[in-house]
């Protein structure tokens, strides 16, 4: 039995990067763990398909925002797609390129535009044409000049779960074509404002080329009319969503095939192409180590309790999302499996990881781990029902580096106050991202 993305059994032990989960488990007990050499195999097969001549591929820190992977993968010459201040903070602090940042969002607050702008990013993504107005005033006001996006809805239906389909015509995000193509005739209204292109991302967790061609057609319709209207647009940001294969069944995303589809279309219009990939690079070398707590054979169902729960991942419960859940122990091959319900110990009945899994034979003190959690895991974790946040851990080339450290129960209250709240602006200045 093997776990794949380089988590898999070597002496009977679940390891990655040379090194068994189990070790992290007894040194550290619960935690995140990454494998840094798959994810730096994954950055060096973006870097190599779309190779910074016709293409840059930005990291979607959203992903994952563990310092330590970050300078990581800024390390192999990507880019990265910010979609606030403080992501924008965390990308310059390790060491992003601020010429080859991207802030995207439908929210923006005039303090994160003023900082995007002053720290010199290379492009800001317009998700409105009112926002437009407030990035020219923005600019205006720290007297540069900023090269902007128009975020495009195509409405292209990515068929993936709803909360991550972004492109629909009903979703939350981007202008029409129309008022995008209203803005590129509009362009000299904008004396701050520098149209360099359009963005388009349609959803995540994407494993074919179908959903993804239809919006690069779209796309450049737009582009073509937008130029024809004047506006001198030179970059196309086609966004991210590559999926990876939850279910480990070797399905691939089709990288090769995408970056040549995209490199004919972009490079016969004189374009440079942006994607913005975060799961790709960071989901499948991630897991989340714990133990399990009990084995409870109820009338109707069994669960097997963890303690590991829906504030360390999220994800299923808030998309009902797959993740495979291993022993760290490798199972003996004619062990026999039974069904059960893989829950964690908060007080809801939502706190579920997995239902109705075929599970080899566990017991209370064994060590599992829950795979393909390293995108939308710590980055959505809370401290609901009182739980400090676990300590993330990095592995490499058969060393184990904490790389975060676990919060205590003392954390819980660090930032408590009770202090009467000043009015002024500079008092309340000191909550602003800076």
């Amino acid at each position: 039995m093997e776990a794949r993305a380089g988590f898999r059994y070597e002496d009977g032990q679940l390891s990655a990067s040379g090194v068994p989960l189990a070790r992290v488990l007894a040194a550290v007990g619960s935690a995140w763990v990454y494998d840094g050499d798959g994810i730096a195999a994954r950055c060096a097969a973006l870097a190599g398909s779309f190779d910074g001549k016709w293409a840059r591929a930005c990291y979607a820190v959203k992903a994952n925002t563990n310092p330590a992977i970050m300078k990581r993968v800024a390390a192999y010459g990507l880019g990265a797609e910010v979609s606030s201040g403080g992501e924008l903070r965390l990308a310059l602090d390790a060491g992003f390129d601020p010429a080859r940042l991207v802030l995207n969002g439908n929210g923006k607050t005039q303090d994160e535009l003023a900082l995007a702008i002053g720290s010199g990013i290379g492009l800001v993504s317009a998700d409105s044409p009112s926002e437009l107005t407030r990035l020219d005033a923005a600019a205006a006001a720290l007297g540069r000049v900023q090269r902007v996006l128009l975020r495009v809805n195509p409405d292209v239906d990515p068929h993936t779960h709803p909360y991550i389909a972004t492109g629909l015509k009903e979703s939350k995000f981007g202008m029409t074509p129309i008022e995008a193509l209203s803005a590129c005739a509009r362009a000299k209204s904008y004396p701050h404002l520098v149209i360099a292109g359009l963005h388009v991302h349609i959803g995540s967790q994407l494993m074919e080329l179908a959903p993804l061609e239809a919006a690069l057609v779209e796309a450049l319709e737009i582009v073509d009319a937008g130029r024809a209207s004047g506006a001198l647009l030179d970059t196309l940001d086609l966004g991210g969503g590559f999926g990876i294969d939850y279910e480990g069944v070797g399905a691939t995303f089709p990288l090769e095939a995408y970056a040549k589809r995209v490199k004919e279309a972009v490079t016969g219009r004189g374009l440079f192409a942006l994607v913005e990939p975060g799961r790709f690079i960071a989901g499948a070398a991630g897991a989340l180590v714990g133990r399990v707590l009990d084995v409870k054979r109820g009338p109707a169902r069994t669960f097997v309790v963890l303690d590991v729960a829906m504030n360390d991942l999220l994800r299923p419960a808030l998309y009902d999302a797959f993740h495979r859940i291993v022993p760290l122990a490798e199972p003996r091959t004619a062990a026999p499996s039974f069904v059960a319900d893989v829950v964690g110990p908060i007080c809801e009945t939502g706190d579920c990881l997995a239902r109705g899994r075929a599970l080899p034979p566990l017991v209370p003190g064994d060590g599992v781990a829950i795979l393909d959690a390293g995108a939308y895991g710590y980055t959505m974790s809370s401290n609901y029902n009182g739980r400090p946040r676990l300590p993330e851990i990095l592995l490499e080339q058969g060393e184990a580096r904490l790389v975060r450290r676990g919060e205590t129960l003392a954390d819980l209250a660090r930032l408590a106050v009770d202090e009467t709240l000043g009015t002024t602006r500079e008092t309340l200045a000191s909550n602003r991202v800076e």
